[in-house]
């Protein structure tokens, strides 16, 4: 019973404390014409909102397919290109290198 009492105080409570906010704010509700009207242009505002998500969801998973799959067509390409730049790289750094040790050795 003591639970029961405890509740019933804080429900006593809490509608006195809403009784007197109201008291201190006095704000005619809306008109039914009113809320239904916001209910349906905020329903309105919902849809279209939802319809641009899916339209970029659908845009830009477009976009990710197509350049997946257009890049795993060119992936021998950009493989074979990789395997000829690479030690061609390394070749020319030491070419350069090489050069640069002679002309140090030529300046002594």
């Amino acid at each position: 019973m003591n639970k029961n009492d405890e509740q019933e105080a804080l429900l006593h409570k809490l509608t006195r404390e809403m009784d007197r906010l109201d008291a201190q704010y006095d704000i005619p509700p809306p008109s039914l014409r009113a809320l239904e009207s916001l209910i349906v242009a905020e329903e309105q505002s919902r849809r279209k909102k939802a319809r641009k998500e899916r339209l970029l969801f659908c845009i830009v998973s477009v976009i990710l397919l197509s350049s997946t799959l257009a890049l795993l067509g060119y992936v021998p390409v950009i493989y074979l290109t990789l395997q000829g730049i690479i030690p061609l790289a390394a070749l020319v750094g030491l070419t350069v290198s090489r050069f640069r040790r002679c002309k140090e050795g030529a300046r002594e």
